[in-house]
């Protein structure tokens, strides 16, 4: 039984996670013979392929070897996909794609344009037989390709905006490098020149952004986020 595209499109929009976001287009994609999708916002000049893909379930060797060679400049799938707001296949596109574009499993598919504001440009390109799809198929596909997208993008941003939020200051790493040493609050207000009632607020602060429960797991958070070495 084909699946509700309305339906699809309503979880799609009240997802909170990218990769069940991924699984609801999938879903029904599936009974259309599609089972591989990426979603890609498109960079500008100078930017890879690994820091715009908001979701995939593509072989992340070929993502890699796709972004590492700058492929993503130079593949027509994506430079169509700023030329039409309409989807295609990219079996029937005449121009050949580099290498790393065309394993055989990646034959066929269709991409589905998107084109937001200040002129940002995206797409989600679904891995199958996109020929065989009827006029009517793709006009679903279009509709599903573009609120996906779109929530996809909130939820990158989302991320990207936790992200930074968890970010440590200078300072605050500076103080945690030093309690990593074993120093206590005075040696470290001694070191940097502060008072030992700044150097526990950093402290505070550092334990706050990254949710831990107490100085060592702050330590041992910072270590394995890499804000600081030993």
């Amino acid at each position: 039984m084909q699946p509700d595209i309305l339906a699809t499109i309503s979880a799609v929009q009240l997802e909170t996670d990218k990769f069940r976001t991924l699984g609801h287009v999938l879903s029904y994609a599936r009974s259309f013979g599609f089972h591989r999708m990426i979603a890609v916002a498109l960079p500008g000049p100078n930017s890879g392929l690994r820091s715009c893909v908001l979701v995939s379930n593509l072989d992340p060797r070929f993502q890699l070897n796709f972004a590492n060679k700058d492929f993503l400049h130079i593949d027509e799938v994506a430079r169509q996909c700023f030329v039409t707001t309409q989807p295609f296949s990219w079996k029937a596109m005449s121009e050949t794609r580099p290498e790393p574009a065309r394993p055989v499993e990646l034959a066929d598919g269709l991409a589905i344009p998107v084109h937001l504001d200040q002129g940002r440009v995206g797409f989600i390109a679904v891995v199958g037989p996109a020929e065989m799809l009827t006029e009517a198929q793709k006009v679903e596909f279009h509709m599903l390709g573009i609120y996906a997208y779109i929530r996809l993008a909130e939820l990158h941003e989302q991320e990207f905006e936790a992200t930074l939020q968890r970010m440590l200051t200078g300072r605050e790493s500076e103080v945690l490098q030093w309690v990593a040493h074993g120093k206590t609050a005075a040696d470290i207000a001694d070191i940097t020149g502060t008072s030992e009632r700044t150097v526990n607020q950093h402290c505070e602060n550092a334990r706050r952004k990254l949710g831990t429960m107490n100085r060592t797991h702050t330590v041992v958070e910072a270590l394995r986020h890499k804000f600081i070495t030993l």
